[in-house]
């Protein structure tokens, strides 16, 4: 099977709405996810198509981001509105935590993993459907330099 190189885009997505409204954190940060899918070519009823190959698997971690020069909150939402607007939804959650580089170069620990969807279709319509996975947000205390400071000026006391 072939691959095929470069990003693909729906005719009707470059006239929506949705992604006519997006940021430009979001709107760079959903090219770079459209840059990551892997497209075969295969048969189906005598006809040849392309297809996702790695839809539902697809990674972008925040050391990736931050090294394309994308500021953590910047990318966090990013991510955030293309879930909300339909782009993107979220097959996995990572469980976070320090991620760190192989011998290779590419970011390895539990990672969330993102499926580009095409809910943006229905933005703004009643038939819009939310997404199944929400992205959780990092409700975890006793971390960061503000506890740290806390500490401190407790010690002081």
């Amino acid at each position: 099977m072939a691959s095929a190189k470069g990003i693909r885009f729906d005719k009707d997505l470059l006239r929506s709405r949705a992604f006519r409204s997006l940021s430009k954190w979001s709107l760079l940060v959903y090219l770079d996810f459209l840059r990551k899918r892997q497209w075969s070519e295969i048969k189906r009823n005598g006809q040849k198509i392309w297809i996702i190959t790695n839809n539902g698997e697809i990674v972008y971690p925040y050391l990736e981001a931050e090294r394309k020069g994308i500021g953590r909150r910047e990318f966090r939402n990013a991510i955030d509105e293309l879930i909300n607007k339909g782009f993107l939804d979220i097959n996995h959650i990572g469980k976070g935590g320090r991620k760190k580089l192989d011998k290779n170069g590419k970011v390895v620990g539990d990672m969330t993993t993102y499926i580009i969807s095409d809910r943006w279709k229905d933005h703004g319509k009643p038939n819009f459907k939310p997404p199944k996975v929400k992205r959780k947000k990092d409700n975890r205390s006793g971390r960061g330099w503000a506890v740290y400071h806390e500490r401190k000026k407790k010690e002081k006391k």
